[in-house]
């Protein structure tokens, strides 16, 4: 049964964004996805299962996310927003100035969809997709445990182009200018709308719109595939994960007028378990003997991890939901 109220979804062509727009059709919303071309459109609406409310989906064409008003005409008649959408560590190239590449379009896009809505009238609230990169100090980020437990009301101070010239940080970047833009602008503009900030750690588990090698070594995906499929790295990574169907479900939840507005919420399975990143060769050899006896997973990669832990009980409690662990992202 269909639940009041169109959502604008942005983001749709991306791993927490078509899960999102699954989710959000599973419950009973009517969907508005804004992608950036019919050929987009198309691949979306193919690669859903079939029959799965197409009689409320539609698709929204905006070439170009920056142009000024770009979101004005999609937001009629809107009543919440799920904003995905943001440029990833991939979009940027060597040599690229990384401000404008990463951080300048996040933050441009974001206040761009909260500008349109304030026009629109009609629109109750929007979840935006944050991280929890800008939840948590980026020497944290690169594996200096400081002993402190982040949760979601944190917030990391900007960082300074050129961004050591690493996309990932570019990204942690903007992430970070995002949110504090975002929440300074509601607190100068008060607009009618609410806002929720969901803040997602490293995000993994099936992405049905991988069609190539590529696609796996582009994505966080490809963090737990590095142990399992040979691929050795020294780079420590935070014991942080989350289930892409958790954040999926989390953007659903926030939606909910029962929940209060305004405020954000982590998505970490740090303070759950133990988690290892080498873990997944256990999972792996577990749910895939074969696969590993024959080589066709060779189960012999590396991914250290350091420590950290996130406090998420705001999530689980509010939200309702108890994050699934490593093993069934594996």
């Amino acid at each position: 049964m269909a639940v009041g109220g169109i959502v604008l979804l942005t983001g749709a062509t991306g791993h927490v964004g078509f899960a999102t727009l699954k989710a959000l059709l599973q419950h009973g919303y009517t969907v508005h996805a804004a992608v950036r071309s019919d050929a987009k459109a198309a691949m979306v609406r193919s690669t859903l299962p079939q029959g799965l409310a197409e009689d409320r989906l539609d698709f929204i064409t905006i070439p170009d996310f920056l142009q000024d008003g770009a979101f004005d005409e999609a937001m009629k008649g809107v009543k919440y927003v799920v904003h995905v959408a943001s440029p990833l560590p991939s979009n940027a190239s060597e040599g690229d100035d990384l401000d404008e590449v990463l951080v300048k379009p996040a933050v441009q896009a974001t206040l761009g969809v909260f500008e349109s809505a304030q026009k629109a009238a009609t629109v109750q609230r929007i979840v935006v997709t944050s991280s929890n990169a800008a939840t948590v100090p980026l020497s944290v980020l690169m594996g200096q445990d400081d002993g402190q437990i982040y949760g979601p009301d944190y917030r990391s101070d900007y960082l300074e182009a050129p961004y050591m010239n690493v996309a990932m940080v570019g990204y942690v970047a903007s992430k970070i200018a995002a949110l504090r833009r975002a929440e300074e602008w509601v607190a100068t503009c008060k607009p009618a709308f609410d806002v929720i900030h969901i803040h997602p750690s490293f995000v993994e588990g099936r992405n049905d719109l991988t069609t190539s090698i590529q696609d796996f070594k582009s994505g966080t995906n490809a963090f737990v595939l590095e142990p399992v499929l040979d691929w050795k790295t020294d780079n420590p990574k935070a014991p942080s994960v989350v289930h892409v169907d958790d954040v999926a479900l989390a953007h659903v939840r926030a939606l909910d007028p029962k929940i209060e507005g305004n405020q954000s919420f982590l998505l970490a399975s740090s303070g759950q378990d133990s988690m290892q990143w080498d873990d997944a060769k256990t999972y792996a050899k577990k749910h895939f003997p074969d696969a590993v006896a024959k080589g066709l997973l060779p189960n012999n990669g590396s991914a250290p991890t350091s420590s950290g832990k996130a406090d998420n009980s705001k999530t689980q409690k509010v939200l309702g939901i108890k994050l699934q662990g490593y093993e069934d992202m594996v």
